[in-house]
């Protein structure tokens, strides 16, 4: 039991919750096939990795994080490319779980990540723990078992939604802004989802993007497009890539659209700023 956790049934997020289903599964064993349940699913992984295909966007499963799936939402587990183990998992169903679904702002969450690394180790040793237990004996799993389970959790997610409200505008926040920055300087070449950057992280977009706001001067959009174009000018300046090819290293949609861009911000065309370089040199 988790002595160090203090289950309280009068608490607001534990309200409207039922207790359904509690199980044990090899998930690659199951069908891979589309699907959506009329309940929250809690996704545990146990060891290795496997791949969450949701809503037509695919997510990393790892082992090192906790997965809530909003029941509204079409999904299937499926084994990632090149993996040679099946991954373990246990799977957990609630009903209606308001707060863990929902982002910040009240917008639905197609996922949410738990990442807190100190209470996925606790939790999976409880699982594990009371698996083995029921290995030998499958009555031990009894309502106590779920209950233990189900109220660590919530008041894991109460905890930190109440960090996340008293911290709005502290280190979690800014650390955020700085790892998309990073992100950014390392992607700027490829199409970069801003909304699925937050939900990895266990923020919504309108938070990130309010705060990253707060901290840079531009929308996360802005930023990406200033990055891109950043590079170009300095290719623009230092290499003999053609305008086509620095468009497409850069990830603008075509050529046109990053002479307009560059034009709108520089003042010269892409060809233009190119000419008045080599006329320096």
């Amino acid at each position: 039991m988790f002595v160090k956790y203090f289950f309280s049934n009068s608490v607001t997020i534990m309200q409207n919750v039922n207790v359904i289903s509690f199980s044990y599964t090899e998930l690659m064993k199951e069908p891979s096939i589309i699907h959506s349940h009329p309940h929250c699913e809690i996704i545990v992984p146990l060891n290795n990795n496997g791949v969450l295909l949701c809503n037509n966007r695919t997510l990393d499963v790892k082992s090192n994080s906790i997965y809530v799936i909003n029941p509204n939402v079409s999904h299937t587990e499926l084994k990632a490319a090149g993996a040679s183990n099946e991954y373990n998992a246990f799977k957990y169903y609630v009903v209606k779980v308001n707060d863990i679904i929902y982002n910040d702002d009240g917008s639905a969450a197609d996922i949410t990540v738990i990442s807190d690394s100190a209470f996925i180790s606790d939790m999976k040793n409880y699982l594990k723990n009371a698996y083995a237990a029921a290995e030998k004996d499958r009555n031990v799993l009894t309502e106590l078992n779920l209950s233990c389970f189900y109220y660590v959790f919530l008041d894991l997610l109460k905890d930190k939604k109440r960090y996340r409200e008293e911290n709005d505008n502290d280190k979690m926040v800014t650390d955020f802004v700085r790892e998309f920055e990073y992100y950014v300087s390392k992607n700027y070449h490829t199409k970069i989802y801003v909304k699925e950057f937050a939900e990895n992280h266990g923020i919504s977009q309108n938070v990130l993007e309010k705060k990253f706001r707060q901290e840079t001067g531009f929308t996360p959009c802005e930023y990406i497009n200033k990055k891109r174009l950043d590079v170009a000018k300095d290719l623009l300046q230092s290499s003999s890539y053609t305008i086509y090819q620095i468009s497409q290293n850069c990830g603008f949609i075509s050529p046109a659209y990053f002479t307009a861009q560059f034009k709108k911000r520089e003042g010269l065309t892409p060809k233009e700023l190119r000419k008045k370089a080599l006329s320096l040199k």
